[in-house]
């Protein structure tokens, strides 16, 4: 996310909004903001089994069952563009490769 929050300039500039979705409580995701120092927004209190219906997300189980990452990228009128899934940090989509996909 430190990437996004690098650019979120980048993406004002391209009438982008930034929005980061978390199933943690809100604790979690204040500690997340802060430790991160975002600016953009993060929803939180996500209801996994939800998400999973709704997104197509992947759910770990254990000892903290947690939404594996996924980023989109949304048109004006609600229309996925592109969509990434990864279970770790390969994979998952950049800052510099969202950029790429958004007309300048």
């Amino acid at each position: 996310m430190a990437g996004f929050e690098a650019r979120t300039s980048e993406f004002h500039d391209r009438d982008v909004r930034i929005i980061a979705l978390s199933a943690d409580g809100q604790e979690g995701a204040e500690r997340m903001v802060e430790k991160e120092g975002l600016s953009f927004t993060v929803l939180y209190g996500l209801d996994v089994d939800d998400m999973k219906e709704r997104l197509g997300l992947y759910v770990q189980k254990g000892e903290k069952t947690h939404l594996q990452p996924a980023q989109f990228i949304v048109d004006s009128e609600g229309k996925v563009e592109f969509a990434s899934y990864s279970s770790g940090k390969v994979g998952r989509l950049s800052a510099d490769d969202a950029l790429g996909e958004v007309p300048t």
